[in-house]
């Protein structure tokens, strides 16, 4: 088969994802932004008690905060973006559903789930 074939078939579970951070809607800020330093990448995802996606808290919001002045003690949930259809993909899609999410709305990260609709994993840049 050939690449376009392969991006049509092959499932997102085939790409080497890599680990997502979780952290909850009570955690402070300055928690997310300790768990994103140390884990050398530019979101994490904020999750319900069932780690079910309730949206991801990126570098981006970070910089608005420093922009801000903002105090970092409070709930990182105050400063979650909402994850879009785009956003979150399955274990189980095909491929070519991420590359098209991504490139149509210049996603960086994409939350990975399983079948239960749990955070999984991560895959972007």
């Amino acid at each position: 088969m050939g690449l376009r074939e392969d991006i049509m078939t092959e499932t997102i579970e085939q790409l080497p994802l890599r680990s997502a951070v979780t952290i909850a809607p009570e955690a402070s800020l300055a928690n997310a932004i300790g768990l994103m330093r140390e884990s050398q990448l530019g979101c994490v995802f904020v999750v319900d008690e069932h780690d079910r996606p309730l949206g991801k808290f990126t570098e981006r919001e970070v910089l608005r905060l420093i922009c801000d002045c903002a105090p970092l003690d409070g709930p990182v949930e105050n400063h979650i973006v909402p994850i879009t259809d785009a956003g979150c993909v399955k274990m189980t899609d095909p491929i070519s559903r991420l590359v098209k999410g991504m490139q149509e709305t210049r996603l960086r990260f994409v939350c990975v789930v399983d079948g239960k609709g749990r955070v999984v994993a991560l895959t972007g840049q």
